[in-house]
């Protein structure tokens, strides 16, 4: 009996080294695709550390620019930080975006958008803008704003402007 079950055992060894040299090739693969993907997360956060700065001053110019156009010259100082997070210099404090309205936080991502736009791209490259009903929060007055600011950028960029409503385009 035992000469019969190391038998079969021994039937099953060409089987069992397939399985072996199979699961040795995934092994290699796998562990070729970790190295990748360690190797790409330390590109993109070198990449993200070196974006950052590399488009800050830039972009804080066109931000209060965009800004201006939309609240106002006497609107309060905002500030974009590394991270892209923006805060808000109002009554000699510093506010976080939360603190605000929705359409005022709509209209401080809106020119940080832009304004990263902008910096990315040098003049002579234009690169189109896609907006789906990103103005829904805001008054008529800031809407009026928007308006005529992308009124103004249409003649740079290409804009696609998707509204739900009529009344908001």
């Amino acid at each position: 009996r035992r000469l019969d079950r190391l038998a079969e055992q021994t039937q099953e060894i060409p089987t069992l080294e397939d399985q072996v040299r199979s699961l040795t090739d995934e092994l290699r693969d796998a562990q070729a695709n970790l190295e990748t993907l360690r190797r790409t997360a330390e590109l993109l956060s070198a990449a993200k550390e070196a974006l950052s700065p590399r488009y800050l001053d830039g972009m804080q110019q066109y931000f209060t620019h965009y800004r201006s156009l939309i609240d106002g010259p006497s609107a309060p100082a905002a500030q974009i930080d590394t991270s892209l997070g923006i805060s808000v210099r109002d009554g000699g404090k510093s506010r976080a975006l939360e603190s605000y309205s929705r359409g005022s936080r709509d209209i401080l991502q809106f020119c940080a958008r832009l304004a990263l736009t902008r910096a990315m791209f040098p003049e002579g490259e234009a690169p189109f803008l896609l907006l789906d009903d990103p103005f829904v929060n805001l008054d008529e007055e800031h809407l009026a704003a928007v308006r005529s600011l992308l009124g103004s950028l249409g003649a740079e960029l290409q804009i696609l402007y998707f509204v739900c409503h009529a009344g908001r385009a």
